[in-house]
């Protein structure tokens, strides 16, 4: 129980100093324990991205990508779970765009996702998964500026494109006061675009329009561990998850098991 309860605050530890420096990704579906056929979960989850380089022609960078979310998810066949999760998400990047340093902030606007996961027990109380996911945002600019100087009069939308495949083993541990948690370590390959229709703005007098077809996408393979443990009752399950390597990242969540 002791090595059970260090290996935890292990994890937690090295998490945290990850997301310390961090940005987001979607994260897995989680939680990312095997639930039993006619098992199903819902509840809240927790995502931000920052400090992501892109390849696109204007080599953006976003500082900033915060999603919160209703999410759910149900055992449909033997080794299937498929989830969904709907709420809402802000962005912000900036890149040399149109001969300028141009920094975008865009409104909280709709954010939602689909997937779904296969899992099986290779070995008693160990695990292996494979986690498939798309998931998508757009909004309207709120804010921007253009060599430092604040613009006004601004119009313009953006959307994202986030398609995300991942692979982990997990090592499933009885707690004896608090049922189960599982632990997880795998990678995960991510395909992130951002579209940016033509945005027209004010810098005193004098009027701007972004490029009409804006596009930057990103394509990385990322390291990632999480937890998740049955909390107050076997019902309530927290979940938290971070990336390093191509992404720095943090997601969380805490659902309940029906």
């Amino acid at each position: 129980m002791k090595r059970v309860i260090f290996a935890i605050i292990v994890l937690v530890t090295v998490e945290f100093l990850i997301t310390t420096e961090s940005v987001l990704a979607a994260g897995v579906g989680g939680p990312i324990r095997h639930l039993e056929p006619g098992e199903w979960v819902t509840g809240v989850g927790y995502d931000s991205l920052f400090d992501m380089d892109l390849s696109g022609a204007s080599d953006a960078e976003v500082d900033r990508y915060n999603a919160l979310y209703i999410k759910s998810a149900m055992h449909s066949f033997d080794i299937v779970t498929f989830y969904a999760k709907l709420g809402m998400a802000d962005l912000e990047y900036h890149g040399r765009i149109d001969s300028a340093d141009i920094t975008a902030d865009y409104n909280f606007g709709i954010y939602g996702g689909l997937g779904f996961k296969l899992d099986w027990e290779f070995q008693k109380s160990w695990w292996a998964g494979t986690d498939l996911q798309y998931a998508m945002w757009r909004s309207e600019l709120d804010s921007l500026t253009r060599d430092s100087a604040t613009a006004s009069s601004i119009t313009g939308d953006a959307q994202t494109g986030e398609l995300q495949w991942a692979f982990y083993a997990m090592k499933v541990y009885k707690l004896k006061d608090m049922g189960k948690a599982n632990l997880y370590l795998g990678g995960k390959l991510t395909d992130l675009k951002i579209e940016q229709s033509g945005a027209r703005y004010m810098i005193g007098t004098a009027e701007y329009t972004l490029d009409e077809d804006l596009k930057e996408d990103d394509n990385f393979f990322s390291i990632f561990g999480g937890v998740d443990i049955e909390f107050l009752s076997p019902s309530i399950i927290a979940h938290i998850e971070g990336a390093c390597i191509g992404e720095t990242s943090f997601s969380t969540s805490i659902v309940y098991k029906f």
